[in-house]
């Protein structure tokens, strides 16, 4: 039998799926130019919440994409709780935003560590 403690610990432990979007603007012209979009990160962490994952892709996104900034609205993260759910929402954005004629940047590598 799992005492409740154990119990509680493990529901938080669940695995969930994110994904990141967020507007950037050129060095050069300040002008919000196009959209980009992470790759579907996996999270198995104790603690674990949409405020995590941006803050990490924050410093991901300025550690290696040069030439543009995040614009003041920000990074907004979505979760999801299973992978098939995550991607196909990303692929509808990514489509959506090609067929509004937005150059999307899409991010391959990202992830995620977790805390605890």
């Amino acid at each position: 039998m799992v005492s409740g403690v154990c119990q509680k610990a493990a529901a938080q432990e669940k695995t969930k799926y994110y994904v990141a979007i967020v507007w950037l603007y050129n060095d050069n012209d300040y002008q919000e130019e196009r959209p980009c979009v992470s790759n579907v990160v996996k999270l198995t962490c104790r603690y674990q919440n949409t405020d995590a994952v941006s803050n990490q892709f924050h410093d991901f996104f300025n550690a290696f994409v040069k030439g543009y900034n995040i614009s003041s609205g920000g990074i907004t993260v979505f979760q999801y709780d299973t992978y098939d759910e995550a991607e196909k929402q990303r692929r509808k954005w990514i489509a959506d935003y090609n067929n509004s004629d937005w150059d999307t940047l899409l991010v391959h590598d990202f992830s995620v560590l977790c805390d605890d």
